[in-house]
C-alpha cells in the first residue's frame, strides 16, 4: 500500500452490518470523524462491492 494510502483513524465496529445502507451509514460517520484522514474498519468482514461503494460514497470519496 502506498504511503499516502495508509489509514489514519481506526474504527472499531461492534454492530452487525446487514447491507449497503448500513455500510453507507458507517462510511458517513467514519468520514465525519476522519475528516481528511483515512478510516480503517476493524471488527467487520470485507464488504461486497456494492457495500464498499456505498461506504465510499458516504465518505465523499467517489461520485454518487
Amino acid at each position: 500500500m502506498d504511503e499516502n494510502q495508509r489509514g489514519t483513524l481506526r474504527v472499531e465496529v461492534t454492530a452487525e452490518l446487514s447491507g449497503p445502507t448500513d455500510w453507507g451509514a458507517l462510511g458517513y460517520y467514519a468520514g465525519q470523524a476522519a475528516g481528511l484522514g483515512i478510516p480503517v474498519f476493524d471488527g467487520v468482514p470485507r464488504p461486497s462491492q456494492d457495500e464498499a461503494n456505498a461506504d465510499r460514497r458516504a465518505e465523499g470519496r467517489v461520485g454518487a
